[in-house]
């Protein structure tokens, strides 16, 4: 079996968030040996190691040579650039922000997908459940 995880989903961003390392392609067995061995080295910082673990040394890793994310258009339009701003507002609780962004573009449809078809109501906050449902 082969595979890598991208860091770019949201499961791996809140693992990111909490402390994780992204693995990509590196085996559980190969991470341990690796980690083992950038531990025993001296005079590394953690600033080192954490950069080093998403690093091929010696070819347990494979290199990326092209862009981890690209859209399948190429492009964002208008109204998924603006879709995707609300969701990481909303993500983030920040109420001012949803409300400007809600007065400015009221011709948005709060359902209406983002480029992963997420839609602005996935994950609402608590404290912006009101402002949302008032909005449309």
């Amino acid at each position: 079996m082969t595979g890598s995880v991208s860091p770019l989903y949201e499961p791996a961003m809140l693992l990111k968030q909490a402390g994780a390392i992204a693995g990509h392609d590196l085996t559980s067995e190969a991470a341990l040996a690796k980690l083992s061995y950038l531990l025993a080295l001296p005079r590394l910082e953690i600033d080192d190691i954490t950069q080093q673990m998403s690093q091929s040394l010696r070819g347990e890793l494979t290199e990326q040579a092209q862009m981890a994310f690209e859209h399948p258009l190429g492009y964002l339009s208008s109204t998924v650039t603006t879709l995707t701003a609300l969701g990481y507002a909303i993500a983030r609780g920040n109420v001012d922000e949803v409300q400007e962004l809600l007065k400015s573009h009221s011709e948005l449809i709060l359902n209406e997908g983002d480029y992963s078809g997420n839609t602005p109501l996935v994950r609402p906050e608590t404290c912006l459940v009101g402002t949302l449902l008032v909005s449309g």
